[in-house]
């Protein structure tokens, strides 16, 4: 009787960690939204279009910067003076407050999230478990931005770990939290694979010496490719989202061999 042929099991990493904004979901499209309504807030009428486009060259930055930039390009310091009512508060900050009351009920909405999600990646974390031992998110957001959007996607039990800004003392392009998540998990960054879409999320992994690979957005393809020209990742790192989980599945069974 012949014996019956059993195939070996698919190759498996340790640690399969995603980013969250700009990777699973068109966060930065909706921030620029927020920021674009909190300046008409301020001043009926503005344009909103050159509000979104302005905010795009700011991508990677911190809030606080942003938000001292917008304010100076679009000369809204009067109108933002004015609406603090006397409070003793910079104009930056009056404007991200209004900003970020807009941006919380945009992550409360579940349809406005769901319609926002990047559907590649979205599909490779739904069949991570075949990859990686363990899953988890890695985000530069505070707890109540990333916990929204697992909330409004049902996602919570798709990851491991979740590391946010409020676990590290440092965020991206600071490998902090990608130590955290492998301390967490027990992995080591040989045996890690990270999802990436910007420049910081990029040299973050890199410092953690975990491979990432990078699936650039409109507002972050131009500064990857810088990095390519700089030799700080490999051309084979950056990714067309439809070739995603092609490159995974290679980069994985690569690594485990």
């Amino acid at each position: 009787m012949a014996s019956e042929q059993t195939s070996s099991p698919p190759p498996v990493i340790r640690l399969l960690a995603f980013d969250l904004d700009g990777t699973l979901i068109r966060s930065e499209e909706l921030k620029a939204q927020s920021y674009a309504w909190a300046a008409e807030q301020l001043r009926p009428g503005i344009d909103r279009g050159e509000v979104e486009r302005a905010y795009g060259h700011l991508v990677g930055h911190s809030r606080e910067e942003i938000s001292r930039s917008l304010v100076d390009t679009f000369s809204l310091a009067p109108e933002a003076r004015e609406h603090a009512s006397g409070a003793s508060r910079e104009p930056w900050q009056t404007y991200v407050g209004i900003r970020l009351e807009r941006y919380r009920a945009m992550l409360a909405d579940r349809d406005l999230v769901r319609a926002n999600t990047w559907p590649e990646a979205a599909a490779l974390l739904e069949q991570a478990r075949e990859v990686a031992e363990r899953v988890a998110l890695v985000t530069t957001s505070e707890c109540w931005a990333a916990t929204a959007v697992l909330n409004a996607l049902d996602w919570h039990d798709h990851f491991d770990a979740v590391v946010t800004a409020d676990d590290v003392p440092s965020v991206k392009p600071h490998p902090a939290g990608y130590d955290l998540a492998m301390e967490r998990l027990g992995a080591r960054g040989d045996r890690t694979l990270a999802i990436e879409d910007s420049p910081a999320g990029l040299r973050a992994a890199l410092a953690a010496g975990i491979q990432p690979l990078a699936v650039p957005t409109h507002y972050t393809r131009a500064r990857v490719a810088k990095m390519v020209e700089a030799g700080e990742v490999g051309a084979a790192a950056v990714v067309a989202p439809e070739a995603l989980a092609e490159t995974v599945h290679r980069r994985v069974s690569e690594m485990a061999g």
